[in-house]
């Protein structure tokens, strides 16, 4: 296939200005992939294996407009995973759906070696014996 001349400089200059954008991936550029795992609500109960100075993204869906929030409730054994980040944001919303969820995003690092659990619980902050869902992962954090 020929590529003519003023098609090959569009193609370059949209690879250049992707690139200094940051939008070419890490593949493309011959970096390594920086990929955090995610996990859900239905994820919960699960036992993952972090590496040390790795991260991970916890992603739990929220339904702020009932007052509900997602906080940490405990983290036993070895305090293995240390919070990097929180952000709470909207859905995308779809027509016909009831309400306006959120996602609350925890983003954890790994800290020590060892076993731990961390638990969160989503409720309202007013209520403080109802709890609406439980969430918790087992983490272990190898040599």
């Amino acid at each position: 296939m020929i590529i003519s001349k003023p098609r090959r400089i569009t193609i370059g200059l949209t690879a250049l200005a992707l690139a200094v954008a940051g939008l070419a991936t890490p593949a493309a550029a011959g970096a390594t992939s920086t990929h955090m795992p995610k996990y859900t609500l239905s994820d919960s109960g699960k036992h993952v294996t972090v590496e040390k100075a790795h991260k991970i993204k916890i992603d739990l869906r929220t339904d702020r407009d009932g007052g509900f929030s997602w906080k940490i409730s405990a983290q036993s054994g070895t305090r293995t995973m240390s919070v990097v980040r929180r952000t709470v944001r909207p859905y995308k919303h779809k027509p016909g759906t009831v309400g306006f969820p959120y996602h609350t995003i925890y983003v954890l690092k790994a800290v020590n070696d060892g076993t731990g659990t961390v638990k969160f619980v989503e409720r309202r902050p007013f209520d403080k014996s109802d709890v609406a869902k439980r969430f918790k992962l087992h983490i272990h954090v190898p040599h």
